[in-house]
Parts: structure tokens; C-alpha cells; sequence
């Protein structure tokens, strides 16, 4: 996605929901945004298959390593109501 693009999403989900918490650093791994059921509010939602070629690339980590970093540090980092979604794609 470019850059031009990834701003403009990065702005309308602002516009949704001015508390919505993006991933620092994945910005290329965004795939849009979402309601959430329980709080109707939208969310960042994220490509997890991207997110870890992200960490590959920019950190040279490895596939495992990248993998197990991503889990524990960035998906599993809940930090309230507006925490972006990470979905599993293949």
C-alpha cells in the first residue's frame, strides 16, 4: 500500500474513533479498520503475515524469531478498548 494511502486510512479511522491506537512501526502492514461488537467503536486492523515481514525486513530478524517477537510483544499487547486487531492470514 503507499504512502498517500496509508495516511489517508490512518486519518479516517481518526475520524471514527479518535481513540483508536495504531502499531507503531507497521504502518506497511495495516489493512484497515473495524467495528468492534462490544464497544462500537473502530479499531486499526492489521495483516499478521505482514507484520512479522516487517520485523524480518526492517530488524533482520528471522522467521522464527520474528514470529515469536511479534506474538508476545506486539499481538498479545492488549492496552485497552481501542487496541488495533491483528488478523491471521495466509
Amino acid at each position: 500500500m503507499d504512502t498517500e494511502l496509508l495516511e489517508t486510512l490512518a486519518e479516517s479511522l481518526m475520524d471514527w474513533n479518535p481513540e483508536a491506537l495504531t502499531a507503531d512501526g507497521f504502518e506497511a502492514a495495516m489493512l484497515g479498520f473495524a467495528r468492534v461488537p462490544e464497544t462500537q467503536k473502530y479499531v486499526a486492523v492489521y495483516s499478521s503475515a505482514k507484520c512479522i515481514q516487517v520485523l524480518m525486513e526492517r530488524d533482520d530478524m528471522d522467521e522464527e524469531t520474528a514470529q515469536e517477537f511479534f506474538s508476545f510483544n506486539v499481538e498479545c499487547a492488549y492496552v485497552g478498548p481501542s487496541t488495533p486487531i491483528f488478523v491471521q492470514d495466509y
